[in-house]
């Protein structure tokens, strides 16, 4: 007989829906406890056999260390960096250029090379690899997110955020306009004229020289229609405050050709308004002076390449490092091999014995 009449079947079932939510998560626990205490001893058995075999993993080290001193040393390279801006979607034809010259320096055609570049070939054996990768810094991305949003309707303000600007630039390298230029080579000096004729390699392609052109001319139209409207205001000022000069001396007079009274000029030519445009037409006057400082190239260098070229070094490149490595490593894969060689010869003698009986 049920001695609790409240109970009912939902409560029951929700009560067992919990306990195996309870159990679940135990499981669960217990599985990554497991997981890493196999783990902890599994760190331990290799802690132990590198101590059962340290005289010959030593001896290895050592041996490799040795070797490394009678190894002539491989080529030493020198690199400079430059990060660059692509004007007029120019980065497209940037990733292009820097695998051209690749493809040259794998082909070990310094002659073409040198064509390409505008310099001697000699100059162009020394290059060792142009490696080029995308950034993305918001103080610069910012300002063009800026400009972007100046040339859309403020409806769209709203729809693309920066975030989404940002996300969408970093989901299509091709719409990136900044790049990190890596330039490897086998001699310090042969960074002197590479500036130059990195600029010249993009601001001599006919077609980007024609964007360049046109986008810089319509720039310049608009500086000088804005000087020409400033020489208007300030014209229009003069001949208003001559005007009010003349009120203010005498109250009686009007002018003949400007509508004012005695008390305020009246029209869109007042003097508040004057000042207004004056000021707007002087922002827009330094932003295109902004502009056509930098769109004046193709590819902008934000920083030249050092004159003297750094020293690449890392500890894997380290060759007492690599050889010392490696004689370990080699030392380690034949005791590997040995053991594994007598667990095969103890599972036969096993699968025999248990054969015969």
């Amino acid at each position: 007989m049920n001695t609790n009449p409240h109970n009912n079947p939902e409560e029951i079932d929700i009560i067992q829906f919990f306990l195996a939510i309870g159990n679940m998560f135990k499981r669960m626990g217990n599985s990554i406890a497991n997981l890493f205490k196999r783990l902890f001893y599994l760190i331990l058995d290799i802690l132990l056999y590198l101590k059962k075999h340290y005289v010959y993993l030593t001896a290895g080290l050592i041996l490799g260390l040795i070797v490394s001193f009678f190894v002539a040393d491989k080529q030493q390279l020198y690199y400079g960096k430059t990060l660059l801006r692509a004007n007029y979607d120019s980065q497209i034809a940037l990733n292009e250029k820097v695998n051209l010259v690749n493809d040259l320096i794998q082909k070990n055609d310094t002659i073409n090379l040198g064509r390409l570049l505008d310099i001697p070939s000699e100059q162009a054996a020394k290059l060792f690899a142009f490696v080029i990768e995308p950034v993305y810094n918001d103080v610069y991305l910012i300002d063009d997110y800026e400009d972007f949003l100046t040339l859309k309707d403020t409806v769209v303000y709203k729809f693309i955020k920066y975030k989404d600007y940002k996300a969408n630039i970093k989901s299509n390298e091709s719409l990136n306009k900044y790049w990190l230029l890596t330039i490897k080579t086998t001699t310090p000096e042969a960074f002197n004229q590479l500036n130059n004729k990195i600029l010249a390699l993009f601001n001599n392609d006919e077609t980007l020289k024609k964007r360049k052109e046109n986008y810089l001319t319509a720039l310049s139209l608009r500086q000088k229609k804005d000087i020409k409207s400033l020489q208007d205001i300030d014209s229009m000022r003069q001949i208003f405050n001559k005007v009010m000069i003349d009120l203010a001396k005498n109250k009686s007079n009007g002018a003949a050709n400007i509508v004012v009274s005695s008390d305020r000029v009246r029209g869109p030519e007042a003097s508040y308004n004057l000042f207004f445009e004056r000021k707007k037409i002087l922002k827009d006057i330094e932003v295109v002076s902004q502009k056509l400082n930098k769109y004046d190239d193709v590819i902008v260098m934000y920083n030249t390449l050092p004159q003297m070229g750094i020293k690449m070094e890392h500890l894997i490149g380290n060759k007492h490092v690599k050889y010392a490595l490696g004689g370990f490593i080699i030392i380690l894969v034949l005791l590997i091999f040995k053991d594994f060689n007598m667990y095969l010869k103890v599972y036969e003698q096993r699968k025999k014995a248990s054969g015969k009986s």
